[in-house]
């Protein structure tokens, strides 16, 4: 007997579901050595493993067997056993008959032209497709043979006269790439002999599906800065459910210029079969203060011969870091770093010098500036409009002139930058003098930038 050459079909049932009620077969006894046996849907498939000599078997004491019907028969114990816990068997013997085929070949065994059939077809195709012809002969002219399903497989008919198996429904390789099940075959001799073949139905991909992206859009952000190498900002991420080669993806770029500045490439990654990253770089000087963020998107392409794709939507978008000094404005009517203030002699206590801008372009607290003044008992400054007044009254005679220091600072945090704070200070000289019954102020600032002073 051959190798691989089907022997038996065990059955057996449970009424557990779902683990509870998958089995698992085995097989022992004197002999067992020569068969194997395997589980498929829940059914015991017994084929011949290595090949059988009938006088070897006598020659290794194999046969006869004690208890068996005569000496041609091998006694062997087949156990199923489910998944649960504990886990619960029950066992059957199988009877099995050597032939010396010298002597039973013109015995009249039923037999298929074929231990097995094996078919590839391509997945999602309709009802009534024809799979496979299975056949079975015991050489006599006017048999008949009824051919029938033991597992009953949902998606495959069976003419029971012809053996012809077709389709029920469009199979899907997602469902399962191989499909198995087993054929019986009785003739209607006056001692019914039966015969079994295995058929196997290999589905093959047919690209059915579209590169499919873990995330609908994409968001990334980065700080701004000098990035002067790529630098990885994001990972997109897709996966195809065909095979082979129709799940091999590729990602590109799709609505941006590589060539431009700032260069945004991509490069892709495999992580496991039918699963792809692409990973994003970004090279370039990156300003906030000019462009907020970028929009791009990613195209996933398959490696078929008519690929398919799918596209994704993604924005970088630019983080502020502590990057600009806050600025004073210039006086808003002169335009110059000089300024004139004229206060009355007797202006009262908290009267309005001046009102000093500086502005920051950063965001947040980055931006957000407050004033400081030197100068804590003549005059004091509101620290967030900027407004400075007097904080006692200014006698002519006591002081004509007064100079002041004025610091603009943002709140920014040090974690990107190698200072705690940005500042920019002025200092301002107030001549005061009488003229006309008033004080007159002159003030103007030192230093590079405009200033406005107090």
């Amino acid at each position: 007997m051959a190798k691989d050459t089907l022997v038996y079909v065990a059955e057996a049932k449970d009424q557990d579901y779902g683990t509870y009620g998958q089995l698992d077969y085995s097989l022992t006894g004197n002999g067992s050595e020569y068969f194997n046996i395997t589980s498929s849907n829940n059914l015991g498939i017994m084929t011949v493993k290595k090949t059988m000599d009938y006088k070897e078997l006598h020659d290794l004491g194999v046969l006869p067997q004690e208890g068996a019907p005569d000496n041609d028969t091998i006694i062997l114990n087949i156990t199923a056993m489910d998944n649960g816990q504990p886990r619960l068997s029950g066992s059957m013997l199988l009877y099995v008959t050597i032939f010396d085929w010298n002597i039973t070949l013109d015995c009249g065994l039923l037999l298929f032209e074929n231990d097995s059939y094996r078919r590839e077809m391509d997945e999602d195709q309709p009802a009534d497709t024809f799979v496979v012809n299975v056949m079975a002969s015991s050489g006599g002219s006017a048999e008949v043979i009824t051919y029938t399903l033991l597992d009953t497989p949902n998606f495959a008919l069976l003419d029971s006269n012809s053996g012809q198996i077709v389709t029920t429904q469009n199979l899907l390789r997602l469902d399962g790439e191989r499909r198995v099940f087993t054929v019986k075959a009785v003739d209607n001799s006056l001692l019914p002999k039966t015969a079994y073949a295995v058929v196997y139905v290999t589905l093959l991909d047919i690209n059915n599906h579209d590169p499919a992206f873990s995330l609908d859009s994409y968001d990334f952000t980065l700080d701004e800065g000098d990035y002067n190498t790529p630098w990885q900002f994001g990972t997109v991420e897709a996966s195809d459910q065909d095979a082979g080669v129709n799940s091999e993806l590729v990602f590109s770029l799709l609505d941006w210029d590589e060539s431009k500045e700032p260069k945004i490439t991509v490069e892709t990654e495999k992580v496991t079969d039918g699963r792809y990253q692409a990973h994003l770089k970004i090279e370039g000087q990156l300003d906030r203060s000019i462009t907020h963020d970028y929009s791009f998107s990613v195209v996933a392409q398959d490696g078929a011969t008519s690929p398919r794709n799918s596209t994704v939507a993604v924005t970088l978008t630019l983080l502020d870091v502590n990057s600009h000094d806050p600025l004073f404005f210039p006086d808003p009517v002169t335009d110059s770093s000089f300024y004139e203030v004229e206060l009355e002699e007797d202006a009262a206590c908290h009267s309005l010098v001046l009102t000093v801008h500086a502005n920051d372009t950063d965001e947040g607290l980055n931006g957000f500036v407050l004033y400081s003044i030197d100068e804590d008992h003549t005059f004091y400054i509101d620290k967030t409009n900027g407004e400075i007044r007097t904080a006692t009254e200014l006698p002519f005679n006591s002081q004509p002139s007064y100079q002041l220091k004025v610091t603009a600072s943002d709140q920014g945090s040090p974690k990107h930058c190698c200072y705690c704070f940005r500042k920019h200070c002025f200092y301002c000289r107030a001549n005061c003098f009488g003229y006309y019954g008033k004080h007159c102020c002159y003030c103007f600032s030192h230093g590079q930038l405009a200033w406005m002073s107090a």
